[in-house]
């Protein structure tokens, strides 16, 4: 079922699912939420995945079943995701390693460390930052 806020407005168009970055959360894309949903996006949603994620690779098998949910509510059958550093790697990973290339019509990062990083080298404990590094 189409939400009935749409107006007509690019009903075709997926739903944009936001990946936000290791030290943020949801809260970090206010205003490029608000920016997508005036330029008349359908559906615009930020995946808040734990501050106490230790594995890249958990959070991906976690974010293919968002998509599997926002997919079902919305109609859909493929999402737009936007991932902001890690939540880009998280985005890359869940497309070329977990299928997701079957529901991700386009996945757009914005400073994601994909040869990896030293920016934050006093965090190395956390298992993240390593696999970022």
């Amino acid at each position: 079922e189409k939400p009935a806020s749409t107006g007509g407005k690019d009903l075709g168009r997926p739903p944009v699912l936001l990946l936000h970055g290791f030290t943020d959360n949801r809260s970090v894309f206010v205003l490029l939420r608000r920016t997508l949903a005036a330029g008349g996006r359908r559906h615009v949603e930020a995946y808040n995945y734990s501050p106490f994620t230790l594995d890249l690779r958990v959070t991906a098998r976690h974010l293919a079943r968002r998509v599997e949910e926002l997919c079902e509510r919305t109609g859909q059958e493929r999402v737009d995701l936007v991932g902001h550093s890690l939540g880009g790697l998280v985005g890359r990973y869940y497309v070329q390693r977990l299928g997701g290339e079957a529901r991700v019509r386009t996945l757009v990062t914005l400073g994601t460390p994909h040869s990896g990083t030293r920016v934050a080298p006093f965090m190395d404990a956390h298992p993240l930052v390593r696999q970022m590094r």
